[in-house]
Parts: C-alpha cells; sequence; structure tokens
C-alpha cells in the first residue's frame, strides 16, 4: 500500500503532495511528513520554506482535527488510550501541545476527542505545535545543513 501511495502522489504538484502527506501522517496512517519536507526545501530552496511550513502545518492540523472528531465519535481502539488517561484528565486540552511527538500524539489527540476536550481550545494548541514542529525542523535542517 504505501508504495502506491508514494507512486500515486507522485503525480501530484509538490506542495499538494506535501500536504496529502502532512495530512495523512496526522491521521492513524503510519507516515511521517518531515523527510518530504526537508526534500522540498532542500530542493526549492530559502525562499519556499514560508509556503512549506504553511502547508504542511495546515495538512497536518487538518490531519489531527479528524483524529481528534475520530475520538469524539468513539472511533477507535480504546485499550491505547489507557495509559494516557490519568494525564488527559488531568492537564486536558494542554496535552495538545504534544501532538507532533511520533507515535504517542496521535492518540493523545484521539483521546482529547474522546474525552470531550474543549474542541476550539484543543485543536488551536494542536495548530500551534504542528507549526511550531515544521518551523524547528526547518530551522534545525538550516543549522547543520
Amino acid at each position: 500500500m504505501e508504495e502506491f501511495l508514494l507512486e500515486s502522489l507522485s503525480l501530484l504538484p509538490p506542495r499538494l503532495t506535501l500536504f496529502v502527506i502532512s495530512f495523512l501522517a496526522s491521521t492513524v496512517v503510519p507516515l511521517g511528513s518531515e523527510p518530504y519536507f526537508l526534500y522540498l526545501q532542500k530542493v526549492m530552496g530559502t525562499d519556499a520554506i514560508a509556503s512549506l511550513i504553511l502547508v504542511a502545518g495546515i495538512g497536518n492540523s487538518l490531519g489531527s482535527c479528524t483524529t481528534f472528531f475520530l475520538g469524539r465519535i468513539g472511533k477507535l481502539n480504546h485499550e491505547k488510550l489507557k495509559p494516557y488517561i490519568p494525564t488527559i484528565q488531568k492537564y486536558g486540552p494542554l496535552m495538545a501541545i504534544f501532538s507532533p511527538i511520533p507515535l504517542v500524539g496521535d492518540v493523545i489527540v484521539a483521546g482529547l476527542g474522546y474525552f470531550r476536550c474543549h474542541a476550539l481550545l484543543t485543536l488551536s494548541l494542536v495548530a500551534l505545535a504542528k507549526f511550531s514542529r515544521y518551523f524547528l525542523v526547518s530551522k534545525a535542517f538550516d543549522f547543520f545543513f
């Protein structure tokens, strides 16, 4: 499936491909958007960084919205939430700042939806965290390479 997905995405314009990959990476699809983001940053140069951060941030944030609302309607595996229940109940929407963390971030976002945390506050913090991650990844790439 992964090969089919990558072959299909290669037919799209680069920024649209980045949007789709970023969206899928923030859902239950096991995919990372950073390698493609950094590839585009290297190929397109520093003039394109702002637009790449914007496209990737929007795609990733919308993917998290999907995950949040899937959690809210109960369409997820509740067993994965068990380790996070006390923390989510204690900190609520503030847990959204951990949404960019690989593997656990999507579970946290789904848990925030499942526990009916305030949607606007939660998703605003998710978006802030996602955009910040792409900004920091971009700056770290510039610094080291």
